[in-house]
């Protein structure tokens, strides 16, 4: 049982900004120092200046500088807020945000990046759902909107809303290659896996560097059996991006379903340096060395995917059919009972063999 290494933070990409609304003549220089500022506007701009060079520590410092001098500096709190999100702090990214919108409640970009985060973190969608609303409220022709409302509603399994969402997208910008990417996910989650390629393949025409969609083409090529050309799309996933541990877990799958274990070994481990918990490509990599008779390997290996996600159901099964082949009941009975308090059934078949080995004790 191969885990597809799906991750929807991959594959759902989002849209944020960083608001500029105070323009200065003459050019930012890259590494100035905010000691020079003395004005809200200027340590503003500094903000700005470090939060692209992903320096969100000095950024934060300057937007808050901003904020002490001027504290109805909505534009200020709203990066602030995702400076914040960058560092992995939800609440008070959130909380920033919202600071923003009580301050400007007509600011359209603060309630679509308070939606994105909720929705990034799989905190609220509905509450996604209710800002990306308003920012489109305040301004109808608002892309970005649409398409994050648009994965909300993907998060929230309303296909069809989402659908809609992400072609009104698409009909304000043409261009808007992540709106086509979500929509070929929408698709794909309806069963329609040639509709899906068609916009995966859009949004690869638009943008030949976009990583998820030729991530998320090679596994819908996958789930069509077209292995070669899903080996093809997480190739160059790779390629664009060398550091990419789902694009080589997923064609470690690709290799293992061809039983090219060599190969598969290969990337499930690459995958694992990249990500030291990555547990489907624990799993997956424990299938392979199940498939080159290195039970104990295997056990390990499916072991430690266990360790690092406790519901990992899949790894559970594979661990209880190894113990099975080394003869190992009672192990074996332990794991297949913790598939069960999942809630998932185990195939009435394995359950025979096991209650016949052991003499029916579980």
């Amino acid at each position: 049982m191969v885990k597809d290494c799906r991750n929807k933070l991959k594959e759902l990409k989002l849209c944020s900004f960083f608001v500029k609304i105070f323009i200065f003549i003459g050019i930012l220089l890259i590494g100035v120092s905010s000691i020079y500022a003395e004005t809200a506007e200027e340590y503003y701009d500094h903000g700005l200046v470090y939060a692209r060079q992903g320096d969100f520590t000095r950024a934060i410092f300057d937007f808050t500088k901003a904020i002490e001098i001027n504290s109805n500096f909505a534009e200020a709190y709203n990066n602030r807020g995702l400076s914040y999100d960058k560092q992995g702090n939800f609440i008070q990214a959130i909380s920033d945000l919202t600071k923003a919108i009580e301050i400007n409640p007509n600011f359209a970009y603060a309630y679509n990046n308070r939606g994105l985060i909720c929705n990034k973190h799989g905190s609220n969608f509905a509450q996604t759902v209710l800002d990306c609303t308003k920012a489109i409220e305040i301004n109808p022709s608002y892309a970005e909107a649409y398409c994050n409302r648009g994965v909300a509603h993907i998060n929230q399994n309303d296909i069809i809303q989402a659908i809609s969402d992400l072609t009104k997208s698409i009909e304000i910008d043409p261009r808007y290659a992540e709106a086509y990417n979500n929509r070929g996910l929408a698709y794909r989650a309806q069963g329609d896996l040639s509709q899906a390629i068609f916009d995966f393949t859009k949004a690869i025409e638009i943008d030949d560097n976009n990583v998820d969609a030729y991530y998320n083409r090679g596994s819908t090529y996958f789930y069509q059996g077209n292995l070669s050309q899903a080996i093809s799309d997480f190739t160059r996933s790779i390629e664009i991006n060398p550091n990419y541990a789902e694009g080589y877990c997923n064609r470690g799958a690709v290799y293992l379903k061809q039983n090219n274990l060599s190969q598969a070994e290969s990337d499930f481990t690459k995958a694992i340096e990249i990500d030291h918990r990555f547990a489907e490509a624990y799993n997956n990599r424990g299938f392979v060395y199940k498939g080159q008779n290195n039970l104990t390997q295997a056990i390990s290996d499916f072991t430690k995917a266990i360790e690092i996600n406790p519901k990992f159901v899949e790894a559970y099964f594979n661990r209880g059919n190894i113990y099975y082949i080394t003869k190992e009941y009672d192990k074996s009975w332990a794991d297949v009972h913790k598939v069960e308090q999942l809630g998932y059934n185990i195939k009435p078949a394995f359950i025979e063999l096991l209650k016949k080995a052991s003499n029916g004790d579980a």
